[in-house]
């Protein structure tokens, strides 16, 4: 790989950002519910319907459909 680390990072916002946006929304929601483990993922029983996300770099909590998503960052 000879991309830097800034380009891996700006690689991933707007590329993987971008494609997350396509993802139906009951998939998004199981990612962002707090109480599932993102891996391995237990899509089975309720799970709490939101698209808002911890977001670990800003320390804040983040909405999946803000103007972010696929501009500063991609969920990984």
């Amino acid at each position: 790989n000879t991309l830097t680390r800034p380009q891996r990072d700006a690689y991933w916002a707007k590329l993987i950002g971008k494609l997350q946006r396509l993802l139906p929304v009951h998939i998004l929601q199981r990612y962002c519910d707090p109480n599932t483990p993102f891996y391995p993922p237990q899509f089975d029983g309720e799970f709490k319907r939101s698209t808002n996300f911890y977001n670990y770099v800003t320390g804040l909590v983040s909405s999946l459909f803000g103007s972010n998503l696929s501009s500063d960052f991609g969920v990984a």
